[in-house]
């Protein structure tokens, strides 16, 4: 159950992570999207 929390919690930094650089993404090079 611990190890799977952890899990949880990287899954959802690596969500935001995504969500950052595509957002990033969009401002820089909207065509891109």
């Amino acid at each position: 159950m611990k190890s799977y929390h952890a899990h949880q919690q990287c899954f959802i930094i690596n969500m935001k992570v995504e969500a950052f650089i595509f957002q990033t993404t969009l401002k820089v090079n909207p065509i891109a999207a």
